[in-house]
């Protein structure tokens, strides 16, 4: 996802294959229905995002190539300048040319999936599994982490919804509907990352529009562009936008928290939710 001040939509085509064999090339067309349910989520929660797709499997079938994952992720932040990356999926092994195109552009956050491993041993997947991806894990409607998510916990997990959700499926003559409801970390990793486009969006945006006077907020976005992948994780583990789970060990993203009931009176909406956030990122000041 990519978005600037003003809203404007970029020029670059707002999907690419980048599964290697050209042959294969499907275009925007969605034989599987898994990445439109992923981006159908996307448009929900952050309608005003530019949203970019880039295909990584051939068709009919969901197993990825690391290295086309790879060469998806270079192309997404040097074409497309991508804020952010959302990855509904994940490798049983680590993979060298993949970590070295996620660890080459720090600017660019990006989200993973966990697994739907449950509690069989098997641990969280890669990239997730790495201090430089936020790990997402899933949770039903009342924050507790699902059973399906692996019980392997790692300092840079959040969780958000994950099961039966409603999104967009593609249509065909077999499937006569346009919705579906799923479950699982696919589920869950474009929901947060959605979530986290709209924080950044008011963080670069809306904190220092004109219905924001609060002092050192420049500095605060300042430094949220420089490191944003660890201003992000801390805003979302936080008080203002998480609930822990059930073991206390997840984060469960709600973002309404950072618009409880005790908004003063005398400050706007921007203007209270604009001094939080300064207020967890700067407690000191500058």
């Amino acid at each position: 996802m990519s978005f600037d001040e003003e809203g404007n939509l970029h020029e670059e085509p707002p999907w690419t294959d980048c599964n290697g064999n050209f042959d294969e090339c499907s275009g925007y067309r969605d034989i599987d229905g898994h990445g439109t349910y992923c981006a159908g989520l996307v448009f929900q929660i952050a309608p005003e995002a530019d949203v970019f797709i880039a295909k990584v499997t051939p068709p009919n079938t969901r197993e990825a190539d690391p290295d086309v994952v790879a060469c998806a992720i270079h192309y997404a932040t040097r074409a497309w300048k991508a804020d952010i990356i959302s990855m509904s999926l994940g490798f049983d092994c680590p993979d060298v040319a993949l970590e070295v195109a996620l660890n080459e552009h720090p600017k660019t956050v990006v989200f993973a999936a966990a697994a739907n491993h449950g509690t069989n041993g098997r641990s969280i997947t890669f990239p997730a599994s790495i201090p430089s991806v936020i790990c997402v894990k899933s949770a039903n409607g009342d924050g507790t982490t699902s059973s399906f998510c692996p019980n392997t916990h790692l300092p840079n997990q959040i969780s958000a919804l994950g099961e039966e959700v409603l999104s967009m499926w593609p249509v065909d003559e077999t499937r006569g509907t346009m919705q579906r409801r799923c479950r699982g970390t696919s589920v869950s990793t474009p929901i947060a990352a959605a979530i986290a486009a709209l924080v950044l969006d008011f963080v670069y945006t809306g904190c220092l529009s004109n219905k924001v006077m609060v002092p050192n907020m420049q500095n605060v976005v300042d430094d949220v562009k420089r490191f944003p992948r660890d201003r992000l994780l801390r805003l979302l583990q936080s008080d203002l936008f998480s609930n822990p789970d059930q073991s206390g060990a997840v984060r469960n993203v709600v973002p309404w928290l950072l618009l409880r009931d005790d908004l003063r009176v005398r400050e706007g909406v921007h203007t209270q939710a604009a001094r939080k956030i300064r207020d967890l990122l700067n407690p000191h000041g500058y």
